[in-house]
């Protein structure tokens, strides 16, 4: 049965452009508009009496009922989620519709702060995954840190600082109230777990589209090889206010990472990055459970089986927060919104044929990728001699009565470079009737 991505009635989904602000503040007028109060029923009296006549008969007052009104009561826009705290700047538009996923469909949201660990400060990466062990199909979603939306019982704000403000709980109804999926999973990284990540890979081979000659001393096209540091300058950097390049370069290094864990047996490791890592970087995944999930991801190391998404510049709108501060935020435009997500849920129900991809996989990972220390092999001259000197003595005596003694010694020496003489005498006494 597909499942719904609302798991409480306080949770909830998407964004409002500016494109729809109209539509928010229309919105937000009728909010709290007022009810129409019921009219209190009233009297009506008859005509007057007339003065009585003979034969005259006297017509008596009569109550007429006043008609009724039903007061209705609205929602308000965030409807069953919890209400603002703060008057929010923009109006707060209404929670996305959620995506019914099936049950194979699990969702774990990525996330990288600006601060060293163990700070939390803001989420400056906030990739959304769609993953399928059915079709082997997964989808990553790159929302901008500054995008505008609704946290739930808070305002509107910034989602890059949801995590901060109230931790996962916030952030994945955040995420639930402003897009309609709640992820299942999370993982944080933090500025320095990223660069000694990307290091104890042995770095990351990073496909750059365009010369970036001032950013991180200089990167050239193609592929490059980064370290820690340097993929982690190429991942934060952004030029103005191009988020859009910026979500771009987070994929090509996160795609990167990923197929770097996946290929040449790494995956044999993770029980000791698991180790490594499991004080410092924050996640709700145990390692049974990354363990299990080796074979989708051998799956998914295979070309065509992950795409990347991002908003693009038709789902955002920039606009100015007030105040003097003039810094600037992006508004979503929901119904632009809306499609990303549909073909980011597309493309994870779609299956995948079999290769032989896979297979190579699979064969790398009976091989350890750990680098092993060879001694030289030395030659040491050893020179063995063994001695083994046999002596046999037969001696009989008899007298009155024939009586036999045989007596065989042998003695044994092996020599080596440390000698060593072994002496086991033997003496056999056989009497003779």
């Amino acid at each position: 049965m597909p499942k719904s991505c609302r798991n409480h009635p306080t949770i909830g989904q998407k964004k409002a452009s500016l494109s729809a602000l109209g539509v928010c503040l229309l919105l937000a007028a009728c909010v709290f508009a007022s009810v129409p109060a019921s009219p209190t029923a009233t009297t009506a009296s008859g005509p007057a009496t007339p003065s009585p006549k003979a034969n005259t008969a006297t017509p008596s007052a009569t109550w007429r009922p006043s008609p009724t009104f039903t007061a209705t009561a609205e929602l308000p826009a965030w409807q069953t989620y919890p209400g603002p705290s703060t008057d929010p700047p923009v109006p707060i538009p209404p929670p996305m519709e959620p995506f019914d996923l099936s049950d194979d469909i699990q969702s774990i949201v990525l996330l990288g702060t600006d601060r060293n660990s163990p700070y939390i400060g803001r989420t400056d990466a906030i990739v959304l995954v769609l993953y399928s062990a059915k079709t082997n199909h997964a989808s990553f979603l790159s929302l901008p840190p500054d995008l505008f939306v609704y946290l739930p019982g808070f305002t509107m704000q910034r989602l890059q600082i949801a995590y901060a403000m109230d931790g996962i709980d916030l952030l994945n109804t955040t995420l639930e109230y402003n897009f309609g999926i709640r992820p299942d999973h999370y993982l944080l990284v933090h500025l320095d777990n990223f660069s000694q990540l990307v290091d104890d890979l042995g770095g990351l081979e990073v496909d750059v589209p365009r010369e970036l000659p001032d950013l991180c001393d200089g990167i050239p096209t193609g592929y490059i090889q980064m370290d820690g540091e340097t993929a982690l300058c190429y991942a934060r950097y952004r030029e103005g206010q191009n988020e859009l390049d910026r979500n771009s370069r987070q994929q090509a290094v996160l795609k990167a990472a990923f197929l770097k864990l996946v290929q040449g047996g790494n995956l044999i490791n993770l029980p000791e990055l698991h180790r490594n890592y499991k004080d410092s970087v924050e996640s709700d995944l145990s390692l049974k459970e990354l363990m299990d999930a080796i074979p989708l991801a051998l799956n998914l190391g295979v070309e065509g089986r992950t795409a990347n998404f991002t908003l693009g510049e038709e789902g955002t709108t920039p606009w100015q927060l007030p105040g003097q501060a003039q810094a600037v935020v992006f508004l979503p435009v929901p119904d632009s919104v809306q499609n990303t997500l549909q073909m980011v849920v597309d493309f994870v129900q779609s299956s995948a044929p079999q290769s032989s991809r896979v297979t190579t996989l699979e064969y790398e990972l009976t091989v350890s990728p750990t680098a092993t220390n060879t001694p030289t092999p030395t030659r040491t001259p050893t020179r063995t001699r063994t001695l083994i000197p046999t002596q046999t003595k037969t001696r009989t005596i008899t007298p009155t009565r024939t009586k036999t003694l045989t007596r065989t010694p042998t003695r044994t020496r092996t020599e080596t470079t440390t000698p060593t003489e072994t002496e086991v005498p033997t003496e056999t006494l056989t009497p003779t009737p």
